[in-house]
């Protein structure tokens, strides 16, 4: 018997839509989508969780709660939804629940209340809970234009742990890679030429970032991914060492957050430092440069930081601006550049004889 399933012909497929909005028919899967189906659905758990509530008066209340269990969807009821020959929903009651493959849901609630209207009134809960334990067979989601089925990265499966761009995506999406926490590494053709704004700010697990050496726009290098036309470091991995030849000016929104790293320069050229570039972030020490004319607000906060080394002079640093909400800028040990040993008091530091930094003591 083939299987059932609802295709949906008018409302948002990724779930931005009120339910009304939706326009759903009845349809028979082929063979292959069939089978699609399946292996996507066999990546989730669906949980049923139902919640009984009684009100007994208004001095007190007595609640009943029974522990949701993984069911499976197709044998509770509910229909897989369709769009585009690919799996994005399932229907269940009168609820739709968004699985778009490619795009994945880490978990998705929703609570459906029914309510009695005596005294004793009894209300109740029914929580539905979507959890996926892997990534689908096929992680990103592209979006066409014109003649070009994978003109834009629309969307990237949260499971996913490496992920390799077609050739023939131009632009990946600011929201592309959201809740990307698991993802390893990241590879990006020669094709990509734009990259919207922080798309990489959950990517907290890269190891490995690669661009096609032949990219015009961008380029990864040292665990970084850079625009080398604007001079803009996109992000970086925990373990990244930032090329000091590359003309890169700026660290960008959240390049580093959420990292636990040891040692990283930060090379002379670059001027500014973005919003939350090393929020949440564990440090051991950062070398800060001289060129550094901005740092903006959360840059460095939430997180632990060791030291500074600071290129440039007391001076130097004081014509720096800082944003709010730096609070590891002010509570680190700061050290100052000073080729010869200096004849003042204070915390001074050069470079020895193999590139390490060193500590001047009087």
């Amino acid at each position: 018997m083939a299987m059932q399933v609802l295709k949906l012909t008018s409302g948002d497929p990724y779930g931005k839509d009120k339910f009304y909005q939706y326009a759903l028919e009845p349809m028979e899967a082929s063979p292959e989508l069939a089978e699609a189906i399946e292996k996507e659905l066999s990546l989730w758990e669906f949980h049923f969780e139902r919640v009984e509530v009684y009100d007994h008066d208004e001095y007190g209340k007595e609640r009943s709660v029974s522990e949701g269990k993984p069911v499976s969807v197709l044998l509770d009821k509910a229909m897989p939804v369709v769009w585009n020959g690919r799996l994005v929903a399932v229907k269940r009651k009168d609820a739709l629940f968004f699985i778009p493959s490619g795009k994945g849901i880490g978990t998705l609630s929703e609570t459906l209340w029914s309510e009695s209207s005596s005294r004793w009134d009894r209300y109740e809960v029914e929580n539905i809970s979507i959890v996926k334990n892997a990534a689908s067979e096929d992680p990103v989601r592209y979006e066409e234009e014109g003649d070009n089925p994978y003109h834009t990265v629309a969307g990237v499966d949260p499971k996913a742990k490496q992920v390799s761009i077609a050739s023939g995506a131009v632009v990946v999406s600011s929201d592309a890679f959201e809740n990307c926490n698991e993802l390893l590494s990241l590879f990006i053709p020669a094709s990509v030429k734009e990259i919207g704004e922080v798309p990489f700010s959950d990517c907290k697990a890269l190891e490995s970032i690669t661009v096609d050496e032949k990219n015009p726009v961008f380029k990864g290098v040292g665990g970084c991914l850079i625009n080398i036309q604007e001079g803009f470091l996109i992000v970086g991995t925990a373990d990244a060492q930032i090329p000091a030849n590359e003309g890169i000016e700026v660290i960008g929104q959240a390049a580093f957050s959420e990292r636990k790293m040891g040692h990283i320069a930060i090379p002379e050229g670059v001027k500014r430092i973005d919003w939350a570039a090393f929020t949440h972030s564990k440090i051991d020490s950062v070398v800060l440069p001289k060129t550094l004319q901005k740092v903006d607000s959360f840059a460095f906060e939430y997180g632990e930081l060791g030291a500074i080394y600071f290129t440039g002079t007391k001076e130097d640093w004081k014509s720096i601006h800082i944003g709010i909400r730096n609070k590891l800028l002010y509570s680190a040990p700061k050290y100052y550049y000073s080729e010869e040993k200096p004849t003042e008091e204070g915390n001074f530091w050069h470079y020895g004889e193999n590139g390490e930094i060193m500590i001047w003591t009087l």
